[in-house]
C-alpha cells in the first residue's frame, strides 16, 4: 500500500510538472527519488545494530505443559527500528514445525521482547529458532534481511503415572544368573569372588577362606559377587495397525519407574527396524533410568520391530527370567503370555489406578 502511494505521488508530480510546467516540481520529484534510498539506508543502520536473543527458563517439561519462551530483540542504535522475525518450533526427531510470526517496535537504546507460550505435545528434544528477520525503516517503506541463527532446546519428558504393581514372591526370590557382576558392591553368588578381606566380628564362619587363613594364620573372609542381572524383561514391541507413540513412551516409563519404587531390577529389551543387533539394558538404579529414558525420546515412530521376543530369544538363548512383560506400541501389555490388557490412550491414568499388574 505504502508504494502504491508513493509511485502515485511520483507520476503526480511528473504530471504537474509537465502540464504546467511547475519548476519546483524537479525538487520535488528529486527527493521523491532519494526517499527510497534513504528509507534503504535507515533500514540498513538499523539492521547493524539490532541484536536477537530467544530463551526459555526451562531445560524440561513434562508433556502437555506450556513452555514459556521469552523473544528479546536490543537495539544498540541511535534510531528506532521496525523488526519483523519468524520464528518455528519442531522436535529434532520429527518432521512437524509450527511457525510464528512478530513484529515489534524497538526504540532507540532499548529492548523489547515477546512472551511466547508453547504446547509441549510430544516428547523428545523440542528446537524453537528465529528463521527470519526482517528490519524496516522508520516509516516502514523498505526493508532488509539479516541472518540470525538464535535457538534454544527443551527436554520434553513423558509423565510419569503411579502403577498398581505388584512383584510376586516368585520375581522376588527368582535366582538371577547374570552375564557379569557389580565392581562396586558384594553379594551372595557363590560363582565368583568378589574380595578377600580379613575377618570381622559377626561374618559367617561359612565364608572364611580357609586356604588363605592357614597360610597367613589369620581369619579371612570371602565376599561373593553381586550378578548383574534381572528377573523381568521389559519388551519393546512396534504395531504396524496403530501409532502412539507418546502414550506408549509413558506406559514404558511409568511400568519401569514402578519396577525401581519395589527395587526390582530389570532388562528393558528392544530391536529396531534399521537396525541388525538387539540392544539390552539392564535398569537397577535412577541413573540406569534416566539414560535409557534420554535414548528413549529419540524412538522414531514406527521404528520398534513387530517381533522382539523372536530377537531376544536368538540371542540369548540361555537366559531365564521370571516375568516377560510385552508393551506394544498399540498400547498393549502381555505379561508372560498368559495375560494381555489394552489401554485406551485417553485413559493411561485411569488404567494405571484401577488395574494391577503382577510381576
Amino acid at each position: 500500500m505504502k508504494v502504491l502511494i508513493y509511485v502515485g505521488m511520483v507520476i503526480l508530480t511528473i504530471y504537474l510538472g509537465i502540464m504546467y510546467r511547475w519548476p519546483e516540481g524537479a525538487w520535488l520529484l528529486s527527493g521523491e527519488i532519494v526517499f527510497p534510498f534513504l528509507c534503504l539506508g535507515m533500514a540498513w543502520s538499523s539492521g547493524r545494530k539490532v541484536r536477537v536473543r530467544i530463551e526459555s527458563h526451562k531445560d524440561t517439561v513434562e508433556r502437555g505443559e506450556e513452555i514459556p519462551v521469552r523473544l528479546s530483540i536490543v537495539n544498540e542504535g541511535k534510531f528506532p527500528a521496525i523488526v519483523k522475525i519468524k520464528i518455528f518450533h519442531r522436535y529434532i526427531f520429527g518432521n512437524e514445525k509450527k511457525n510464528y510470526e512478530e513484529t515489534i517496535y524497538v526504540p532507540p537504546h532499548k529492548s523489547e521482547g515477546r512472551n511466547l507460550c508453547i504446547n509441549a505435545e510430544y516428547c523428545g528434544k523440542l528446537m524453537i529458532a528465529t528463521r527470519k528477520l526482517r528490519l524496516y525503516d522508520w516509516w516502514g517503506f523498505t526493508s532488509v534481511h539479516k541472518k540470525c541463527k538464535e535457538s534454544c532446546e527443551i527436554t520434553v519428558m513423558p509423565k510419569p503415572y503411579p502403577v498398581n504393581l505388584v512383584m510376586s514372591n516368585r520375581t522376588k526370590w527368582f535366582p538371577i544368573d547374570g552375564e557379569s557382576y557389580a565392581k562396586d558392591r558384594g553379594g551372595d553368588d557363590t560363582a565368583e569372588i568378589y574380595e578377600v578381606r580379613e575377618y570381622r566380628f559377626g561374618d559367617r564362619m561359612q565364608k572364611v577362606h580357609w586356604k588363605l587363613s592357614a597360610k597367613e594364620d589369620e581369619l579371612y573372609i570371602k565376599e561373593f559377587s553381586y550378578p548383574l542381572g534381572a528377573a523381568v524383561i521389559l519388551l519393546l514391541e512396534g504395531r504396524n495397525d496403530r501409532e502412539e507413540m507418546e502414550n506408549f513412551t509413558e506406559v514404558v516409563v511409568s511400568v519401569s519407574a514402578a519396577l525401581l519404587r519395589v527395587e526390582c531390577p530389570h532388562y528393558i529389551v528392544w530391536q529396531k527396524k534399521q537396525e541388525k543387533q538387539i540392544r539390552r539394558v539392564l535398569i537397577r538404579e535412577e541413573e540406569d533410568f534416566h539414560e535409557f529414558l534420554m535414548e528413549l525420546l529419540q524412538f522414531d515412530r514406527n521404528s520398534l520391530e513387530v517381533n522382539t521376543e523372536e530377537y531376544y530369544r536368538h540371542a540369548y538363548k540361555s537366559d531365564t527370567y521370571s516375568t516377560l512383560l510385552r508393551i506394544s506400541t498399540d498400547l498393549t501389555i502381555r505379561i508372560n503370555k498368559e495375560e494381555s490388557m489394552h489401554i485406551e490412550s485417553q485413559n493411561l491414568e485411569e488404567f494405571f489406578e484401577t488395574v494391577e499388574i503382577v510381576v
